[in-house]
């Protein structure tokens, strides 16, 4: 388990984007053989090499630059310079330097710096489920027994927590379904107004505007109720997999 390298995270980014060498190669004009000579760190590729790879890859300019930013900081901004996070400004002196799963946060010649590995050294359950490493806390050695127990009264708290913001979110669904129903009825209303004025030019536009108003508005507040059954589905989906640990 060491720090990440640029092969490892162009190939795990590669990997998750479900794409292989060879297609990788046939979008960006090297050979697949190339390609995974950059992954295993044989070859050092040059920053354009790198550029074409990741744009092939990334899904839009937001993730391009978070890929940018995770390079630069990988390689010590020997790739992507400009996008190296300097922790040594204001907000990393507020804490609030952003880490990831994969990431900490170290201090190297009294400047702060940050490094990715290849594991995911700050998850509490990958630690606590590692065979092969003993666990402490605060000197004291955990036992199987301990580790077992903290991963379920975890697991119990975690659950609640996801528990009552899932009921939140079905709160502000009902809401947000509610605000749709009654905006429904009063656009089918502004409609059977429309269609009953025959010769009153003026409203007709007063009530084209508003039946614009009333589609813009639908059409946010369905979007927004989309992203409200969205992330109800992702939090159940957490909590069916804190269940199962608790129940192992």
């Amino acid at each position: 388990m060491d720090e990440m390298t640029l092969g490892d995270y162009l190939r795990n980014l590669r990997n998750n984007k479900n794409v292989t060498t060879r297609e990788l190669g046939d979008l960006i004009g090297y050979s697949y053989s190339y390609i995974a000579s950059i992954e295993t760190g044989k070859r050092k590729p040059r920053e354009s090499v790198v550029e074409k790879y990741i744009y092939q890859l990334a899904y839009n300019s937001e993730e391009l630059k978070k890929i940018k930013i995770d390079i630069s900081n990988i390689t010590n901004g020997e790739y992507y310079k400009s996008y190296l996070v300097n922790y040594d400004d204001s907000d990393s002196k507020n804490n609030t330097i952003k880490n990831d799963i994969d990431s900490m946060i170290i201090e190297e010649n009294s400047e702060l710096t940050k490094k990715i590995y290849n594991f995911p050294i700050n998850d509490i359950f990958y630690h606590l489920n590692d065979k092969y490493n003993s666990k402490f806390f605060d000197g004291i050695k955990l036992s199987d027994s301990d580790r077992k127990h903290i991963i379920k009264l975890i697991s119990s708290t975690l659950m609640t927590s996801i528990e009552n913001d899932i009921n939140f979110t079905a709160g502000n669904i009902h809401i947000k379904q509610d605000h749709i129903y009654k905006l429904e009825k009063d656009y089918k209303q502004i409609i059977d107004e429309y269609q009953s004025v025959s010769d009153d030019e003026n409203e007709k536009r007063k009530l084209e505007v508003q039946i614009e108003v009333y589609k813009k508005l639908r059409k946010e507040l369905t979007h927004e109720l989309a992203i409200l059954e969205s992330e109800k589905n992702e939090k159940f989906s957490k909590l069916r997999t804190l269940q199962k640990i608790f129940m192992d």
